[in-house]
């Protein structure tokens, strides 16, 4: 398991904490009316598209005018830690108007959901903004009956690729350990859904194609670094257990075998 040492990372959270006592950083708000905002990326343009988890999607202005619901998003089953999640704008937005995101897709029958990710092409328009061509690209697979640990979120890798953090879904912690599905991993795939050839679990005999890494318990935090392009990614754990990795592919991170943290009861 990656982890940053305990003495390193106490060292970072000092700094942080010195050097915002020493810019006299205040918090301004920038846009108000939003209910549970859970994700923002920023548009070319400078205005903002943020995800409320009840299941609306909304572009912020400069100037901190909140724009409507965009219309055009897939059904979205919205309950305890489960709803509209991340937010991300395609590098190459200019050409190809893409945005991608994740939210709680239901079961057809109603009985459970899953963490799903869908993409849309962001149309800009003095008559008003609007989605068109959305599809989902992606569905954790097995839905479970839960309301908890839906994690996620999406990067944009340096070569297009999306990686896509994924929780374990609380009542199956198990199957974090289990590389035939997508519970408790982060996966990784193309703009358009499809699996890369070159993704570490392709070759392994029952595991999911789209697998990158597996033993997380929620991801619910990820990021490319800037100078070297490794993913990292923080981990809601339990008790004492949260923690940040460098996600490398075809590693098990542990949860639930391994954790600083003791689990809940």
């Amino acid at each position: 398991m990656t982890k940053l040492p305990k003495k390193l990372l106490s060292t970072i959270l000092v700094l942080a904490a010195t050097s915002a006592q020493a810019l006299d950083l205040k918090a301004v708000p920038v846009a108000r009316g939003l209910a549970n905002p859970w994700a923002l990326a920023f548009l070319p343009d400078g205005r903002m598209l943020v995800t409320e988890k009840a299941g609306r999607l909304r572009i912020v202005g400069r100037d901190g005018h909140l724009g409507p619901p965009l219309a055009g998003l897939p059904p979205i089953s919205v309950s305890g830690q489960c709803g509209l999640l991340d937010v991300v704008v395609d590098p190459k937005f200019a050409d190809t108007g893409l945005i991608f995101w994740s939210f709680a897709e239901p079961a057809a029958d109603g009985a459970g959901n899953s963490t799903a990710v869908a993409r849309g092409r962001l149309v800009l328009s003095p008559g008003g903004d609007k989605l068109t061509e959305v599809r989902t690209i992606f569905s954790q697979q097995p839905k479970v009956a839960s309301q908890a640990h839906c994690g996620s979120r999406i990067v944009i890798a340096r070569d297009g690729r999306l990686f896509v953090g994924l929780g374990d879904r609380f009542s199956r912690k198990e199957d974090a350990q289990d590389p035939s599905n997508h519970l408790g991993k982060m996966v990784r795939i193309e703009p358009d859904g499809q699996i890369p050839v070159d993704n570490p679990f392709l070759k392994t005999p029952g595991a999911a194609p789209a697998l990158w890494s597996l033993g997380h318990r929620n991801i619910q935090g990820a990021a490319l670094h800037p100078a070297t392009g490794e993913l990292w990614a923080s981990e809601h754990g339990p008790q004492g257990g949260d923690e940040i990795n460098v996600v490398q592919g075809g590693r098990n991170y542990g949860w639930p075998l391994v954790t600083y943290g003791r689990n809940y009861g």
